[in-house]
């Protein structure tokens, strides 16, 4: 399946990067393999995007269903352990969409799946989202090295391009943000919420010409704000991937 920019997928087993490729777990250590520089990303050369999924649906007047389900085999990609995938998108008949994902390994390995939809409220294909406004539930931000890997601590948003607690444009700061070799954000801010299954705010996206305004809750501690900063039309979209945080495996 080609689909370089990861539209629309769910991104997995372990969605965005994995310092070096690898991991040790109970004492063994396991090799992945590097598709983003020295890092591993988003499941690896064929990770859960690029896999065919099973799919059914279901419609009742309040609600429309469709699963998707996908076993991952032992070491597929060089994971430990069987995993059975299972992912519903639920849309209400108010206009709400829930993403429910579960994932049900065989032994111990390491899972965090995250939808990578991409968002232009304009309407207008191609057009930028430099001007859509964004507030960010998050405190607190994962600053990265020169191969976008988290350093392993929080830093303050205050004082930062990373302050969105206020809304404001999402391009008032992109310019001066590394985005991985290119301006713009890919990094994941910390959200307040403490996790628990109760979904709680984390983002509200707007666009101030059309007034769409798109609202992300979640019970996941963070969130990736990607702003498209290697698609063909640089920054015509924006990604809010609710996740754990990145290299959690090697850095709890």
């Amino acid at each position: 399946v080609r689909n370089p920019f990861y539209y629309g997928c769910i991104a997995g087993r372990v969605c965005n990067r994995i310092a070096g490729g690898a991991f040790e777990l109970d004492g063994k250590r396991y090799t992945l393999a590097t598709n983003n520089g020295p890092n591993h990303l988003h499941g690896g050369l064929c990770g859960l995007d690029k896999r065919i999924w099973h799919g059914s649906s279901e419609c009742t007047d309040e609600e429309a269903k469709v699963t998707f389900r996908y076993t991952s085999e032992d070491l597929e990609e060089g994971y430990p352990g069987r995993l059975e995938c299972v992912v519903e998108y639920r849309l209400s008949a108010a206009g709400s969409l829930r993403l429910l994902m579960t994932a049900r390994p065989s032994q111990p390995t390491p899972v965090a799946l995250t939808s990578h939809i991409y968002f232009n409220l304009s309407g207008t294909p191609g057009t930028v989202i430099t001007k859509h406004r964004l507030r960010l539930a998050a405190d607190a931000y994962l600053p990265v090295d020169s191969t976008q890997i988290p350093t392993g601590h929080l830093e303050p948003v205050e004082g930062t391009p990373f302050d969105f607690r206020e809304e404001h444009a999402i391009g008032d700061h992109s310019a001066i943000v590394d985005g991985g070799g290119r301006p713009g954000y890919d990094h994941c801010l910390a959200l307040n919420a403490k996790t628990s299954g109760t979904p709680a705010l984390a983002a509200v996206l707007t666009d101030p010409v059309s007034k769409r305004r798109l609202t992300v809750s979640t019970t996941l501690p963070g969130i990736q704000l990607y702003t498209g900063n290697w698609l063909e039309r640089p920054h015509s979209a924006v990604c809010l991937e609710a996740q754990h945080y990145p290299n959690a495996i090697n850095t709890p």
